[in-house]
């Protein structure tokens, strides 16, 4: 397999890019492991759970979408084949952009409302830090 089909296979780039929420995961882990109070834990333990809610929901609509424009004959499994995508499905088109934007982080999106609960543990947890001298 060429380094050149990962980058053009859509459901390749979706896959790999749990990877990278795998480590997003692990942050809020390590506010639940290493807080020195129970609301630092506490907190944490609450944006990894809201963090995988709205990611699984997010990325299984992803993965839904291109398999359903795969049945549907409308776009293919290659990035190349999403081109044109809103003149051919409109709705489809948008909820597609929805659905990568909240994936990258994008504000007003579903995905980066857990960010700002993520981004507020790592805070809690350079307190905690602190606070251990």
């Amino acid at each position: 397999m060429s380094p050149r089909s990962f980058k053009d296979n859509i459901k390749r780039m979706l896959a790999y890019s749990s990877i990278a929420h795998a480590g997003y995961v692990l942050m809020g882990m390590i506010a639940v492991g290493l807080g020195s109070t129970v609301d630092t834990r506490e907190y944490g333990l609450k944006a990894v759970l809201l963090y995988l809610l709205i990611y699984t929901f997010v990325n299984f609509g992803a993965f839904a979408l291109v398999i359903i424009l795969r049945r549907e004959q409308v776009a293919g499994d290659r990035v190349a084949d999403f081109a044109g995508l809103s003149r051919r499905a409109p709705w489809a088109a948008f909820a597609m952009l929805v659905f990568m934007l909240s994936l990258a982080g994008i504000p007003a999106t579903p995905a980066s409302a857990s960010g700002t609960v993520r981004s507020g543990g790592e805070g809690e947890l350079r307190v905690a830090r602190r606070g251990r001298g």
